[in-house]
């Protein structure tokens, strides 16, 4: 019986971008499944009867690509490796939102944070297991899944965001955001054709960056109210054209008025976008906009900085907290809540 393992990261200072590349290819190597694997059964008393092992990892590296996932009484954990849609040169960075059976590593232990190092106990499981926790875990969308661990700069200690003045658009940076999240706007879409949409519903995406997103929601339902806003000025003339309405600057000052939307998207209460500290005050804010039996739903192109609770107000009611695709066989965050009162 063969189980996953995967290799500690102890470098005591940051990689080269020339070593992190070769590591991650050697990470993805461990953790691929052969194509002739079958699924296993899985057992979780003779699991448990197994040694168990450790994992460990730099908040300097990529600790962001390490995600749990809440299955039944226990937490899966896993590793992010190289991303389809990298090698398929769709996106420039080498991860995205999507989790697949390759990723996932084992049934976890413990975990904890001891300055700069992360240390993961878990048991690991063969790739029989693997193949079969996640085909359950795929099947249902309230097994939540979270990024526990955030990147820190290694001279400054704090989390890296994106610029004050929002991002500069470049001649690939249109397509590869559009590539990069065209999983994503599929998926919002089979969710809204479980909804009336009237007409007249305003959908607000307060960083709406190029506007493809909303613009993608308008082009199947031409009588809804598209807002966008953003800080990038490159972003707002971008996103112009395709929307109704786009306002430019933070949105944490957002002329949107509070009680006014349908539908609310999240999309940058992520890593390398804002600090956690930054999303939790924008979240508290932007969903006074919503309306009552509106929605806020929430995701991204990397981790999202809020926890299941953070997200699940008083008067929100949580309908699911991850989504599938089938095209890539893979599941990724994607909260919805539903405003009560």
């Amino acid at each position: 019986m063969i189980t996953t393992n995967i290799r500690c990261f102890n470098n005591i200072k940051p990689l080269l971008k020339e070593e992190y590349n070769v590591i991650e290819q050697e990470v993805y190597n461990e953790l691929i499944i052969d194509e002739s694997t079958k699924e296993g059964d899985f057992d979780i008393k003779k699991v448990n009867g197994r040694k168990e092992t450790y994992f460990i990892e730099k908040d300097y590296n990529k600790p962001q690509n390490i995600f749990f996932i809440e299955y039944e009484d226990i937490v899966i954990w896993g590793r992010k490796i190289i991303s389809e849609l990298y090698i398929h040169k769709l996106i420039k960075s080498k991860n995205c939102s999507m989790i697949n059976k390759n990723m996932i590593v084992g049934i976890l232990k413990n975990y904890r944070k001891e300055g700069r190092d992360i240390k993961i106990t878990y048991i690991p499981l063969t790739d029989g297991e693997r193949i079969n926790v996640f085909t359950k875990i795929k099947e249902r969308r309230n097994y939540n899944i979270y990024y526990p661990f955030k990147y820190f700069d290694y001279d400054s200690l704090k989390e890296v965001v994106s610029p004050t003045d929002g991002w500069k658009i470049y001649s690939d940076t249109e397509i590869t955001l559009f590539n990069g999240e065209k999983h994503l706007r599929e998926y919002t879409i089979d969710f809204l054709d479980t909804l009336n949409i009237e007409k007249g519903s305003v959908f607000f995406d307060p960083a709406c960056s190029t506007g493809d997103f909303l613009y993608t929601i308008k082009k199947k339902y031409p009588n809804i109210i598209a807002v966008g806003q953003d800080l990038g000025k490159d972003m707002v003339e971008c996103a112009t054209p395709k929307l109704d309405k786009v306002y430019y600057g933070d949105s944490i000052n957002t002329p949107v008025l509070d009680d006014s939307v349908d539908f609310l998207f999240f999309r940058f209460l992520n890593f390398r976008v804002v600090s956690t500290s930054k999303a939790k005050e924008l979240y508290d804010i932007l969903i006074k906009k919503v309306k009552v039996d509106g929605y806020v739903i929430c995701f991204g192109h990397t981790p999202v900085l809020l926890s299941i609770n953070e997200l699940k107000k008083d008067n929100f009611e949580l309908i699911s907290c991850n989504g599938y695709t089938s095209k890539y066989d893979s599941i990724f965050q994607y909260y919805i809540l539903r405003r009560k009162k």
